[in-house]
């Protein structure tokens, strides 16, 4: 504060109208103010490898395993879909059936996909996020085909535990708070990781990946949503890329966990 009383009458010295003075010696002696992150939320990072595995080795994919499939299958698949296919929670939490398709590629295989649209009451973050993103082959392992072939002629939607937040309109809002709980008490306290820390995970593991495969880095993009490069080639073919292109880059992500 005295600083800034003695900036001023320097100022005041240095007005054209007195010109007593050329420079004002006091600004360099005054301490520039910056924004406090005090009120910032923390920086969300990937999910570590040692959390990755207390997860997926924590009692609701082992000893809990056969009554989470039964009862809440969201509470197991939702994550592992997160992990293999780097899509928002919500994303995940608002499928339908109809959403989940397959189509034949060139090698013979037949390859399922999660179709994301705002159809009937999903939402989207924005125009990148309409896309397909194929089934990382450890889905298919895992099983999910068979849970998806067990509820599709039976109910409209992937996780009918889940239902519409009747403010926020998503149907996350109940599955976060579930998860988060859960991720608090048995897995980590770190605030830089939450269940967006997923995201980041294949997002960062995709990148690398489009170096180490010479693979465009706008299908990487592609796969999470992502807003292509700023040149107008990418921005052309980037929308361009099908379900076979696709699923190549989603084929190149690896973990090292064990997931029953």
């Amino acid at each position: 504060k005295k600083m800034s009383a003695i900036k001023q009458m320097f100022d005041i010295a240095l007005d054209a109208r007195y010109g007593y003075i050329e420079t004002n010696y006091a600004e360099a002696f005054l301490i520039k103010e910056t924004k406090s992150k005090k009120n910032e939320p923390p920086k969300r990072l990937p999910l570590s490898n040692e959390n990755q595995e207390k997860l997926f080795n924590s009692k609701l994919y082992t000893t809990q395993l056969q009554s989470t499939l039964q009862h809440k299958p969201e509470q197991y698949w939702i994550p592992i879909i997160a992990l293999y296919t780097g899509m928002r929670q919500n994303e995940i939490c608002q499928l339908y059936v109809e959403d989940v398709k397959s189509e034949v590629i060139s090698t013979g295989e037949r390859v399922y996909y999660f179709e994301l649209n705002e159809e009937k009451d999903k939402h989207l973050k924005n125009d990148n996020a309409h896309r397909v993103v194929p089934l990382h082959p450890k889905l298919i392992e895992l099983g999910f085909i068979e849970y998806f072939n067990s509820i599709k002629n039976k109910q409209e939607r992937l996780w009918n535990n889940l239902r519409l937040h009747p403010t926020e309109k998503r149907y996350n809002t109940d599955y976060n708070r579930v998860f988060m709980k859960y991720f608090r008490t048995h897995i980590s306290k770190d605030p830089t990781q939450v269940f967006h820390s997923f995201r980041h995970t294949v997002g960062d593991q995709l990148l690398k990946n489009a170096v180490k495969h010479k693979l465009p880095k706008d299908l990487m993009n592609r796969i999470m949503g992502h807003e292509p490069d700023k040149d107008e080639t990418s921005r052309t073919y980037s929308k361009g890329y099908g379900v076979e292109e696709l699923y190549i880059g989603v084929c190149t992500l690896k973990f090292t966990i064990n997931i029953l």
